[in-house]
């Protein structure tokens, strides 16, 4: 069953460790790794849904890595609505860090992961669904994880959104939640 570590890191399967970090829409699909302005808080809401604040012009990705040393876990991902359902099925094994930037349709194209977006070629994405399952059991988790608005991600989880982003929050060599 999934968890929420430091209001931060969600586990699934008591294996996969997911951090989701915030920066500038501006940054998407630029080639390079795009600098994380803070850690995303994640609320769980009911059994197999998650939610997290996504603010107009920002967008996020998702870091991936194990639980704990030597956990491994096999994952795939998918866009939660079908503006995006085009996208191929990515799936990977997790056995250290891997970043998640976005999804690529069938033809190649790439699309970050931003909730609404304020440039005209992007295409929104309201959430993905992840599907864990462990390498050395048979423990499978499927969790739809939901980016809202940071007002209706505080009235839904009692807690704090952050902040307007800030060129003084980028990822300065510290180690990230």
């Amino acid at each position: 069953m999934a968890e929420i570590i430091d209001g931060y890191t969600l586990v699934l399967v008591g294996r996969l460790a997911l951090s989701f970090q915030r920066y500038p829409e501006s940054e998407a699909g630029l080639g390079a790794t795009p600098r994380s302005h803070g850690a995303l808080p994640v609320a769980l809401t009911a059994l197999g849904r998650a939610i997290l604040p996504l603010a107009a012009g920002e967008a996020m990705w998702i870091g991936l890595s194990p639980a704990w040393e030597g956990a491994q876990c096999r994952v795939a991902w998918a866009p939660l609505k079908k503006s995006t359902a085009d996208c191929r099925l990515p799936r990977l094994l997790v056995s250290s860090f891997r970043p998640i930037f976005g999804l690529r349709s069938a033809n190649g194209q790439f699309s970050a992961l931003i909730r609404e977006t304020s440039s005209h070629g992007a295409v929104p994405c309201s959430g993905v669904i992840m599907l864990a399952v462990a390498t050395d059991s048979a423990e499978r988790e499927r969790l739809q994880i939901q980016f809202i608005d940071p007002r209706a991600f505080e009235a839904q989880s009692g807690r704090a959104a952050p902040g307007p982003l800030s060129p003084g929050d980028a990822y300065g060599g510290w180690h990230l939640p």
